[in-house]
Parts: structure tokens; C-alpha cells; sequence
């Protein structure tokens, strides 16, 4: 696909998104919103707010939406060149899943694209949720640095604003992903749901774009957790990891407020394919930056990474102080969708 056709199908697709959530919630509150692209050469989206004022605007660049595009694409071709199956099979200890890429249901265009329309999906609706609970706001509130604006490539740098809350920072980041996750995963399960082997391959490939995406942010700069925290962003592969346990949970029948729960198969299988597509993408771009195989790369668990008990009690303790005026902020009003720590997490991460 030519540069030209992959931002003519990005922007149909998320004009698409954005005129129905205009029609089902703007303009019914009487709220400005407007989805605006960008060609400057440095690729980014952006999130605006001006609360109070009821104006909200998501601006995304063109060479975002291309740069993640042409890495799928590679992505897919190393993935189907086998040539990390020996060594995934190795690190995971149990066999290549069956049809890792949904080759049988889909072609190698057709995977491309339904990986690529993840994650500028998941993208768009992150921004959105930092719209949805005010988040630019409520950084404001708790730093001494006037924000309205919400960029999201602004990835493993340094708080050069001198913000006295890079905590803050974080959580918001880490809230957004999860709304994303949640909505993301819902729309899969509403148009899919009772087909369950396509809903499966597509599950592959919601995986696969949103873990290229994640990486490619990262620019291979930091795979470790700092403290105390000082930067505006989680480093992605915390995100991935959050990622990954939002998607359990939204179809996990142990949590009281998962909103799909009958999805014709266990957790543990999502945990596997996930498990196996976050592998195969970190393989790929170990192998792109040109550096050795490092166990920080995988996916882990947050809870099991070095400083990561100590980052996660700061982010609780951070969550603890803005939750109320999160959910009092929040324009959807769906619960469900904020950040969430529960009993037994926390338990583990204090114990």
C-alpha cells in the first residue's frame, strides 16, 4: 500500500469513529470536538483540552499513522519468516501456537491491515480518554506547570517543565491506556464475539499492533524503571505489560465489572497468544536496533521487573490522591473504564 492510500484509509477510518461518538455524546452535551491531522514530519498525536471550556480536539500526525504501517508490515514479514521460532519456542517453553498470525483466516494484506487499524484505533481512543477524564486538567492541578496539551511521543524524556508531579504524568498515561484497552477490546468482542475463531485471529492481531506500536514508541531507549520518576511517560513495555493484564481482564470471569465474560474460551488461552505475539515483536525489534538479547525486553509483569513493587506503590499511593476527582471529572461516567488496582493485586505488590 502507497503512503498516500495508508493515510486515506486512517483517516476514513477514524473520521468514521469520531462522527459517531460526536453524535452519540457531543452533541448531545454541547461540547466542541474535532479530529485534526497533522503533516509535520515528526510523528505524534495530541490530545487538547481547555476545561472548563467544552472544547476538545484530538490531533494526529500523518507520519505516525505511516511510520506504524510500514512496521507492521515488516513486523508480519519477520513473524512469517519463522525465523524466531526456534528461540520463542525456547523462552516460552511450550510449541509455536497454530496459526500464530490467522494465515488461515485472513491474507497477508488483510493481516496487515486489520493489525495496523488496531493501533491507530487504540491510539485514537487513548487520546480520547485522556479527553473523557480531563486528564490535562488534573495535571495542572497537581504541578506547577500550566498543561492543556496531552503529546504522546514524548516518550522516555526527561520532565524538562520542572513538574513537581511527574507521578501524575504517569498515572494519567497508564489511565488512558486502560480505557483504550477496555473499548478496544469490547468493539472486538461486539463485532466478533459470536464468531469464535475469527474473534480469536483478530485477537492476534489486536495483539500484534498495539505491541509493534508500544515498541516502536520506545526507540530502544529505556527498558528499565527509574526512580523516583522524573520523565512524562511510562517506559512502553510497562504499558505493554498494563496492556495485556486491561485485555485479560475485560474478559475475565473472576472480575466483578468485566463486561464480556462468555467468550467461548479460557483466559489462559489469551495469556498464551499474547504471551506469544509480545515475544515474537520484541524478537523482531531486538534484532531492528541491533542490540543483544535482553530478558528486560519481554513481557514480564510489572510486578516482577526491577524497582517495579516500588513503582507500582507509588502509582497507587498517586492514584489514591486524584481519584475522586477523576471519577467526578469524567464526562462518560463509566466506571468501568478508569484505572483499577485491586485488593489481590495490591496484596501482592505489599507483601
Amino acid at each position: 500500500m502507497k503512503d498516500h492510500e495508508i493515510i486515506d484509509k486512517a483517516v476514513e477510518t477514524l473520521t468514521s469513529i469520531s462522527n459517531d461518538i460526536e453524535n452519540a455524546f457531543y452533541s448531545k452535551c454541547n461540547f466542541s470536538f474535532n479530529l485534526h491531522w497533522n503533516s509535520n514530519s515528526t510523528p505524534s498525536a495530541k490530545s487538547i483540552s481547555h476545561y472548563p471550556i467544552e472544547s476538545h480536539e484530538i490531533i494526529i500526525h500523518y507520519t505516525l499513522i505511516i511510520d506504524i504501517y510500514r512496521e507492521i508490515e515488516n513486523l508480519i514479514s519477520h513473524i512469517n519468516s519463522s525465523t524466531d521460532d526456534y528461540i520463542i519456542k525456547d523462552i516460552l517453553k511450550e510449541k509455536i501456537p497454530e496459526d500464530p498470525l490467522a494465515s488461515n483466516s485472513y491474507t497477508l494484506d488483510q493481516q496487515i491491515y486489520n493489525a495496523f487499524t488496531a493501533a491507530i484505533t487504540w491510539i485514537y481512543f487513548h487520546e480520547l480518554s485522556h479527553l473523557d477524564q480531563e486528564h490535562a486538567y488534573i495535571r495542572s492541578q497537581h504541578s506547577n506547570h500550566s498543561c492543556n496539551i496531552i503529546d504522546e511521543l514524548n516518550i522516555n524524556v526527561s520532565n524538562k517543565d520542572n513538574i513537581t508531579n511527574s507521578e501524575i504524568y504517569h498515572l494519567t498515561e497508564l489511565a488512558a491506556d486502560r480505557s483504550a484497552s477496555i473499548i478496544c477490546a469490547s468493539e472486538l468482542y461486539r463485532h466478533f464475539g459470536d464468531r469464535n475463531d475469527e474473534f480469536k485471529a483478530m485477537m492476534k492481531l489486536f495483539y500484534l499492533g498495539i505491541s509493534c506500536a508500544l515498541y516502536l514508541f520506545s526507540k530502544n531507549n529505556s527498558f528499565s524503571i527509574s526512580l523516583p520518576i522524573s520523565s512524562t511517560h511510562p517506559i512502553p513495555i510497562i504499558r505493554l505489560e498494563m496492556f495485556l493484564t486491561s485485555v485479560w481482564e475485560t474478559f475475565s470471569p473472576v472480575q466483578e465489572k468485566a463486561p464480556y465474560t462468555d467468550i467461548g474460551y479460557e483466559r489462559i488461552e489469551l495469556i498464551n497468544i499474547a504471551s506469544w505475539v509480545s515475544t515474537a515483536t520484541a524478537l523482531y525489534f531486538n534484532q531492528k536496533w541491533k542490540v543483544g538479547f535482553d530478558i528486560k525486553h519481554l513481557v514480564n509483569g510489572t510486578i516482577n521487573r526491577e524497582n517495579g513493587k516500588e513503582y507500582l506503590k507509588i502509582l497507587i499511593n498517586t492514584w489514591h490522591l486524584v481519584e475522586p476527582q477523576l471519577k467526578s471529572l469524567q464526562h462518560s461516567k463509566l466506571e468501568h473504564l478508569l484505572l483499577h488496582f485491586s485488593d489481590e493485586y495490591k496484596k501482592m505488590i505489599y507483601e
